[in-house]
């Protein structure tokens, strides 16, 4: 891509990073929802090009600011906040001034890999701002200990009424990197995986050109979530400039994205616009990230959902490989080894069915259910928890067109619901009965959403909007309106997998006395042998068996034949497998 110097010249400029606003003015900002327009930031003009913020709260958002409203919907979902978490005289003798400060942000780049800046990080951050001290010295704590006392928060925004979303929060588990190659620029791993909920956005393989227009999601000032865009004015050493997309402390971190192309192009991390508009914005470009980051370019390689076909399964933590045992006199025992290139060492994926979250259109809420009997195991929606109780295994119905059968990952149970009006249509979850009333006919509407009818009596999945109803799901005759659209969201694949040399699938004992070991077996056709892949990024995923819930991890030493095992999750390299 060309440099796209424009020979215009900026005069001198603080490297320090943008920070929000002190804490009296953050607090201001805070009280009232009004802070999200125009007058409020006004008095925080630091990197405001011009006079006036152009932002828009990004469910708000006009399509005035040269990217379409469409492009504004799909690219805020994965972005985040960066908050300290609000415990910290708890932790620390001195704790600093920055608990429960809205920090930076970040955006998704896989089911749990955020990125955002490295000064986002820096143990010493300008006055204002101070981040605890190690105890019993003056000395601040770590990049990596920081990661430890703060938090992302998904959601922290306004809806098309200007009502304040719950937000989701997420911990920290890594710092991945943190100002590779001297770049302001810093990727964590956070727990869980929100990118099954958020979605996530991709690197671009090369810098925008001068004049492509960009937009910039985020939270200036720690407000809830804003967009603003403009072009891109030139490109300077390790920097994309942009002098007419207004930014504020907060902002920093924040994914800058290419409206051509809809991948990341840049993240923000610097103010220089000012009132005369003499100045530019301006943060780190793609191509240097790409430089530094063997994170952004693993990203980049397998494809999701995983394709049927044959593949090498490597452990993550060891690099050996998924292999198995031949005879009986070793229980066909499924172990690590490395690198033999033959047929023992190849495993087919077959796909039989999806993971996906369902969302209900009207709410914005996400099926649930209730896991003991006091409560009759009855579905309701809920705000995004990002946990197995709102993933939902769809499993097609052998002979039935667009039929499934919908179970709770959490704990396997069918979706199920009564028949009659004395018990509302409830939709509740019950264990396999293998009859009508736990079969699902999904019909795809020109939106992409869907309707859910019960194969039993046609009727229509919907479920109340109100908290004395308990949010609750129930099947209804046809409304023709979004309480009974619902869109699917695909956050894993169910496969068989099948040892080429062998012909026999992994499965895995259920019980402690076998320690829960992994082993092939002729094909039974149940949920042993059913494996959950779950996308982590790049080529990495998790193997998760639907019968138990429990992922696939491995022995490390030869002592125990560095045997393969379920084990619960346990969020580490040795249950990431690295699949092409």
């Amino acid at each position: 891509m060309p440099n796209g110097n424009n020979n215009q010249e900026y005069g001198p400029e603080s490297a320090i990073g943008l920070y929000p606003p002190q804490h009296e003015m953050l607090e201001g900002l805070m009280a009232d929802l009004d802070a999200t327009t125009e007058a409020a930031y006004e008095s925080i003009i630091e990197t405001i090009c011009g006079i006036v913020d152009d932002s828009q709260p990004v469910e708000q958002y006009d399509g005035s600011l040269g990217v379409s409203t469409a492009f504004v919907d799909e690219k805020q979902r994965p972005v985040g906040q960066l908050q300290w978490d609000s415990n910290l005289a708890d932790l620390y003798d001195d704790p600093g001034n920055v608990s429960g400060v809205r920090w930076c942000t970040g955006t998704l780049l896989s089911h749990n890999l955020f990125l955002s800046a490295g000064h986002c990080f820096d143990s010493n951050p300008p006055m204002p701002w101070r981040v605890p001290r190690i105890d019993g010295t003056n000395t601040p704590i770590s990049p990596d200990e920081i990661r430890t006392v703060m938090h992302v928060n998904f959601d922290y925004q306004v809806d098309e009424n200007g009502n304040q979303r719950p937000e989701v929060e997420f911990e920290i588990d890594e710092l991945v990197e943190y100002r590779l190659g001297g770049l302001d620029i810093a990727i964590v791993r956070l727990a869980g995986h929100p990118g099954s909920l958020f979605g996530m956005g991709q690197a671009a393989p090369a810098d925008a050109t001068v004049g492509d227009m960009m937009a910039i999601i985020g939270h200036p000032a720690g407000v809830p979530k804003r967009v603003e865009a403009g072009p891109v004015t030139q490109f300077q050493g390790d920097r994309i400039r942009y002098n007419d997309i207004d930014t504020l402390g907060g902002n920093s971190g924040s994914a800058i994205w290419h409206e051509k192309s809809g991948k990341i192009v840049g993240v923000h991390t610097n103010g220089g616009c000012n009132s005369q508009g003499t100045g530019s914005n301006f943060g780190v470009r793609i191509e240097r990230i790409r430089a530094e980051s063997p994170t952004i370019n693993r990203l980049d390689h397998a494809p999701f959902p995983l394709a049927g076909g044959v593949y090498t399964v490597r452990q993550e933590s060891s690099g050996r490989f998924l292999d198995a045992h031949q005879s009986s006199g070793n229980d066909f025992s499924v172990v690590t080894r490395t690198a033999q290139n033959n047929n023992t060492q190849k495993w087919r994926f077959t796909p039989v069915g999806l993971v996906c979250t369902i969302r209900q259109l009207s709410s914005n809420r996400y099926v649930d259910a209730h896991e003991n009997q006091a409560n009759d195991f009855s579905a309701v929606t809920r705000t995004a928890q990002a946990n197995d109780t709102q993933k939902w295994v769809a499993m097609p119905v052998p002979g039935q067109l667009s039929t499934y059968t919908l179970q709770q990952l959490r704990n396997g149970r069918f979706l199920d619901a009564h028949v009659t009006s004395g018990a509302d249509f409830s939709v509740v979850t019950r264990t396999a009965q293998n009859n009508d009333t736990q079969q699902w006919r999904l019909a795809r509407l020109p939106n992409g959403s869907f309707t859910v009818t019960q194969v039993v009596n046609g009727r229509f999945m919907d479920a109340h909007q109100n908290q004395a109803n308990d949010f609750s799901v129930v099947t209804r005759t046809a409304q023709n309106n979004d309480t009974q659209r619902w869109d699917f969201t695909t956050v894993g694949t169910v496969y068989e997998i099948e040892q080429v040399s062998s012909g026999r699938h992994v499965d895995a004992h259920e019980n402690q006395a076998n320690d829960f070991s992994v082993v092939t077996r002729p094909t039974q056709n149940n949920d042993t042998q059913r494996w959950i892949a779950t996308y982590l990024g790049g080529q990495s995923y998790t193997l998760q068996q639907l019968s138990s819930g429990r992922f696939l991890d491995a022995h490390q030493s030869s002592a125990e034949d560095f045997s393969v095992v379920t084990r619960t999750a346990q969020n580490n390299d040795t249950q990431r497998w690295l699949i092409g």
